[in-house]
């Protein structure tokens, strides 16, 4: 067939054609043949126009029927599936916004439940390691008790008893004082432990150096007596550096001793008897029979005049007998002049009266210039007396021993 160099306008067919395809316009489809229903027309591999069932990959298809699928369109090494996202469909860099989840529960925490699905709780459960109550008014400290938490208050039971708590810990109080708890219970502290707690509610931080005692006068304690080596007033007597001591006046109120005697030693037996120590005096107390006694004494004085001065003074008992031996020496310093008395004699105490006998007996002993001198038992309210009588404008030493006995009645 000759090349067609002339257009072709209207109803004119050709079982072929060869040329250029210059000319061919507005061939209507109903002139075309008919291919296979429902299909893609392609060119296939000779180039000449065909159909396929679904548009393949190669030719930007899918390469399958998606007219029944459900799912996100997805390809796998050049194939296409319809299916649902997997955690491997999304990009480690994702990044999907959080406005894009559907919404849960207003302020709670999420969490995967019991079939894995994301869910969400009001208050995350101590099984997940919340504590699963709200806590967002609470006060206190956190704790858990068979599995239930709670806040409060620590109390005594919430602490260990091998705690071994550091002192550093506690709270510091006052520098050097002592701790107790006070009235209502409370650990404070004071100074001084105060005497109703077993302390003396004293400083003696500043006593001094030396050995001093602690006095007790109605409660309140002091330091003011110390020990001492001297004949000190209102002290407690101390050896000297010789195991010695000194006192001016050695006085006791009861001794019970050993009966067993040691050389060299001032020893005083009492078994059955009180023996007292005082003044210038020995008084034994028998006890054989009630208010019976026996007094020794010894005292000394000067005398300047002739006036009569007591040598020595006893108190009386109502309705008591005594018995009075005395021996009485005097000595003239000026001279080598001295002498000696000896006399005895009784006294009574009758309801408060006191009655003193004549001398039983009385000798005596004067070298010259003493013939004057004269020792004169007398009474004296409830007292008797012992007084000596010197030389005017003469100084004269007198020193009295004497033994009483009494017994009441």
């Amino acid at each position: 067939m000759s090349t067609i160099q002339d257009r072709v306008i209207g109803d004119h067919y050709a079982s072929t054609y060869n040329g250029s395809a210059v000319g061919l316009f507005n061939i209507a489809r109903s002139g075309l043949s008919a291919g296979t229903p429902n299909q893609v027309l392609v060119n296939d591999g000779a180039g000449a126009i065909s159909s396929i069932a679904v548009l393949d990959t190669s030719r930007g298809g899918t390469g399958i029927n998606t007219s029944a699928s459900t799912g996100i369109l997805k390809v796998t090494a050049g194939t296409w599936t319809a299916t649902t996202i997997t955690n491997a469909d999304v990009n480690a860099a994702a990044a999907i916004a959080r406005t894009k989840l559907a919404s849960g529960s207003a302020n709670q925490v999420i969490i995967n439940d019991g079939a894995g699905v994301l869910t969400s709780e009001a208050q995350l459960a101590n099984s997940r390691g919340g504590t699963g109550i709200n806590t967002a008014s609470s006060t206190g400290v956190a704790k858990v008790s068979s599995g239930t938490w709670s806040v409060s208050t620590i109390v005594d039971a919430d602490v260990n008893a091998a705690a071994a708590i550091a002192r550093t810990k506690l709270a510091s109080g006052t520098n050097n004082h002592v701790v107790i708890n006070n009235g209502a219970g409370i650990m404070t502290s004071e100074a001084q432990l105060a005497t109703s707690r077993g302390g003396t509610g004293q400083d003696f931080s500043s006593v001094g150096a030396g050995p001093f005692i602690i006095t007790n006068s109605s409660g309140v304690f002091a330091s003011t007596l110390q020990y001492s080596t001297a004949s000190t007033a209102n002290s407690i007597v101390q050896r000297d550096g010789s195991g010695n001591i000194s006192v001016g006046t050695l006085s006791t109120t009861q001794v019970n001793t050993s009966t067993v005697a040691s050389t060299g030693d001032l020893t005083l037996s009492s078994t059955t008897n009180n023996i007292q120590i005082g003044t210038n005096n020995i008084i034994q107390t028998p006890t054989t029979i009630a208010g019976g006694a026996s007094s020794n004494y010894t005292t000394n004085l000067q005398t300047v005049n002739a006036t009569p001065t007591a040598l020595f003074t006893f108190p009386t008992v109502s309705n008591s007998l005594y018995s009075v031996d005395i021996l009485v020496g005097l000595c003239r310093p000026a001279t080598s002049a001295t002498g000696h008395f000896k006399l005895n004699f009784k006294v009574k105490n009758v309801a408060g009266t006191v009655t003193v006998s004549s001398v039983l007996q009385k000798a005596s002993a004067l070298d010259a210039g003493l013939g004057t001198t004269n020792v004169v038992p007398a009474a004296s309210g409830t007292n008797f007396v012992i007084n000596v009588i010197g030389v005017a404008a003469t100084t004269i030493k007198w020193i009295g021993t004497y033994q009483i006995i009494s017994q009441t009645f």
